[in-house]
């Protein structure tokens, strides 16, 4: 008797488990309920410490792109840096001969090494623009010292053509962004107006 009894309790207390369980959820909770809460817990904390983890790699990551571009950055910045002293230490000949081959070296440097229009342009187009100083620098002397040479229109030339490849490299994005700009206003001013007019609904 004391068995069955025993048992009876024992399905009666499980049974009014469940059922409080079911009602109250985690208030009432058995210490097997709870301890499952407690993995749960453990496993969110865990999500939680690897996603933490991630984040700083990927925060890591980024500094050590910042610092690759800033080294890379200060590496291109004394490069142009030390191409334009070279530009700047020429000295201009006052012979004849040397002063057409200089002129003619800095008209190949330049058209080799032209201006752009990107995200290094800041720093790069520094060194054609010292090519293109010293090229007039040159032809003024030349024309100072030879001024009725036959070759003095030749470069006059040679300069125009260079100022003109210098306006194209710097602007060239910015030009085309106003032409396009331009052409969808007068599209739409077009559409407008035929609408207006009646020649389309």
């Amino acid at each position: 008797m004391g068995i069955w009894n025993s048992f009876k309790g024992q399905v009666g207390r499980d049974t009014g488990k469940v059922v409080s369980n079911l009602i109250w959820k985690d208030k009432h909770a058995s210490v097997y309920r709870r301890a499952e809460d407690r993995k749960q817990e453990a496993l969110k904390l865990k999500k939680k410490q690897l996603e933490a983890e991630l984040e700083q790699k990927q925060l890591d990551r980024e500094y050590e792109a910042e610092k690759d571009e800033r080294i890379y950055i200060e590496k291109l910045k004394n490069r142009i840096e030390n191409k334009v002293r070279e530009i700047d230490d020429i000295e201009i000949p006052e012979d004849r001969k040397q002063q057409i081959l200089l002129m003619n070296r800095l008209i190949l440097l330049f058209k080799s090494n032209p201006f752009k229009d990107d995200g290094e342009s800041d720093i790069t187009n520094a060194y054609p623009e010292a090519i293109l100083t010293k090229y007039e620098h040159t032809l003024m002397m030349f024309e100072t010292l030879y001024s009725d040479d036959e070759k003095i229109e030749y470069y006059r030339r040679q300069l125009g053509a260079l100022k003109k490849q210098k306006m194209r490299g710097k602007y060239l994005r910015l030009v085309l962004g106003i032409v396009v700009f331009v052409l969808i206003l007068l599209f739409f001013a077009t559409m407008a107006y035929l609408q207006n007019n009646g020649y389309i609904d």
